[in-house]
């Protein structure tokens, strides 16, 4: 298993050679990328569903100083990829999660005395409602 995540081939173990994926940055980032695009249409599919889970996943961190990770501009994305296909509820839904999120995460770092750096992002909504994201 090592060998394929660290790209190197062990003779002893060659017949494994298909086993397992191999690890390095742009795999892992794709990976990340697409799981988190898979969650937040999932999200916005079933919100009732992902409010238990928020639920419970709020109870756990309550004390994590943690971020949104880029999830505001990922539900931009979503709308826009909604836009797209002519499907306005489920591009609102997603455009009305981003703005949530930004807020806060605004909310967080005001509440925390540290500065907000996130400035370009009601641009970046107002362009995705248009199509220009």
């Amino acid at each position: 298993m090592l060998s394929k995540i660290l790209d190197c081939l062990i003779p002893e173990y060659s017949n494994l050679k298909d086993f397992g994926v191999c690890l390095n940055p742009v795999i892992t980032e794709d990976h990340l990328k697409n799981t988190r695009i898979k969650m937040r249409l999932y999200e916005n599919k079933f919100p009732e569903d992902a409010k238990c889970v928020k639920k419970v996943a709020n109870e756990v961190l309550k004390d994590s100083n943690g971020s949104n990770c880029g999830h505001d501009c990922e539900q931009l994305f979503i709308g826009s990829e909604a836009l797209k296909k002519g499907d306005l509820k489920m591009a609102n839904l997603a455009f009305d999660r981003a703005l949530e999120l930004h807020l806060l995460e605004k909310k967080r770092a005001d509440d925390i005395g540290v500065p907000f750096r996130e400035d370009k992002f009601m641009g970046n909504l107002e362009k995705a409602r248009r199509l220009n994201f």
